[in-house]
């Protein structure tokens, strides 16, 4: 992938199909410029008082494609492609309206209306913080400190404000994310350590 500005897409796939279509988006896309992915998550088990890590999908039914390509670009070269598996439904979206004119006597049909079909950029990098290079949200590290979260390792550290819940006997952490216009809760894993 080139140094270029970097793109995320996102396509609503069919539920437990995510893998099928990363590998089938892989075999019919240049690897140089396309990147697909599922984001994920180590999640923390505890079962008959053994704790055990596994992984997760963050997002059920989406895939992400990483791309160096424009979005006019992406959509004329990668939506044939995608559309023709079988398990795709659709590229989200944010739905905008241009108006730089703001005089009264424009219409409707003057105004220029689009879809932008990438991620915006600071949605993106804030997700991209917390995935990591490898797509994969790895457990934190913190405490609570009277009525506050102090998060002192992991991907959360300097995100406590995006923390909205804490549940402690599932060694989890809800947080809100920014995407596509929408803001979204998302647990990830939480290890709670004594303060020190």
């Amino acid at each position: 992938m080139s140094e270029e500005k970097i793109y995320w897409y996102v396509l609503r796939v069919m539920n437990g199909k995510e893998e099928r279509v990363v590998e089938a988006l892989k075999g019919k896309l240049d690897e140089r410029s396309f990147r697909p992915f599922i984001p994920m998550k180590t999640q923390i088990m505890r079962r008959k008082g053994v704790i055990s890590l596994f992984r997760k999908k963050c997002f059920p039914c989406y895939v992400f494609v990483e791309s160096d390509i424009p979005e006019e670009e992406f959509a004329r070269d990668v939506f044939p492609i995608a559309y023709r598996l079988k398990d795709t439904q659709k590229f989200l979206s944010y739905d905008v309206v241009d108006s730089d004119n703001d005089d009264e006597d424009e219409t409707e049909q003057n105004k220029e209306t689009f879809n932008s079909i990438a991620l915006h950029e600071n949605d993106r990098l804030a997700l991209s913080k917390v995935l990591g290079d490898g797509h994969c949200i790895d457990v934190s590290k913190g405490y609570k400190d009277g009525d506050k979260i102090r998060i002192i390792s992991g991907p959360l550290f300097g995100l406590e404000d995006k923390i909205v819940k804490v549940n402690r006997k599932d060694k989890e952490a809800v947080i809100e994310v920014e995407m596509l216009g929408s803001t979204m809760a998302m647990s990830v894993a939480l290890e709670f350590v004594d303060k020190a």
